[in-house]
């Protein structure tokens, strides 16, 4: 397992720029920079909070639960 976030090297560490050092538990990127911002309203998600749906072309949005509407389908992963 590494010690430093691969995002480290580009800047984009979001560990490192909010002054935390970076949790690396799941490999070689630290949890802060697995985590989304919500597409619709922009507040950040921790990583089991998002909720992902589908989009127009078949692909997923990650939006917070506030977020979720009547008229979205959920994507579901295991289907």
């Amino acid at each position: 397992m590494t010690s430093t976030c691969t995002n480290v090297e580009y800047g984009s560490c979001e560990s490192v720029k909010m002054g935390f050092e970076p949790d690396m538990r799941l490999g070689d990127t630290c949890l802060l920079c697995c985590c989304f911002d919500c597409e619709r309203c922009g507040v950040g998600m921790d990583l089991d909070a998002e909720i992902r749906i589908t989009d127009k072309h078949g692909g997923f949005e990650a939006v917070c639960e506030k977020c979720v509407t009547k008229e979205d389908t959920v994507y579901d992963l295991w289907d």
